[in-house]
């Protein structure tokens, strides 16, 4: 996942504010997510990926749902009558988005705690993420960090 690294030195250099950015996982322009990956817990990562990392979040609507068409007009499902505020994907993008708030997290820098092939860890303030792109647990020791020995830190957003 080192193209991470790759996509925010390139936007540095590129963009005199890549905080004015827009992050995505879904839009009404390509097809969605997950009618090329079925995979849920790709999908909360792409979704998490996109709330904390520096720029502004866009929730395209249905992504909250689950929403699944492929090329337009396919990925403009029809949201009334399917709004489920109780499914567990919509507490999840609920939840990410209460994370991002209570810990305002756009006030902070982006700084890169950990990277590697298949793992990429950053903070914001004291809210570290860490992402993955591959579907086996992955265990790291990161070194680098913003806490101090007896912090006590959790994963929120296990998928």
């Amino acid at each position: 996942m080192y193209k991470f690294r790759d996509l925010y030195n390139n936007s540095k250099s590129a963009f005199s504010d890549i905080f004015a950015l827009t992050n995505f996982a879904d839009n009404h322009d390509n097809p969605r997510f997950l009618s090329f990956n079925g995979n849920i817990n790709s999908y909360k990562n792409a979704i998490a990926f996109s709330m904390t990392w520096p720029g502004i979040p866009i929730l395209y609507y249905g992504d909250e749902q689950g929403f699944n068409g492929g090329a337009d007009p396919n990925n403009r499902e029809t949201l009334w009558g399917h709004m489920d505020t109780s499914s567990s994907l919509y507490q999840f993008v609920k939840e990410v988005v209460s994370y991002r708030q209570r810990n305002e997290i756009w006030k902070y820098d982006f700084v890169e705690r950990y990277a590697l092939e298949n793992l990429y860890c950053f903070t914001r303030g004291l809210a570290m993420m860490c992402f993955t792109n591959s579907s086996n647990t992955q265990k790291v020791y990161v070194t680098y960090h913003p806490y101090n020995v007896g912090d006590e830190v959790c994963n929120i957003f296990w998928a």
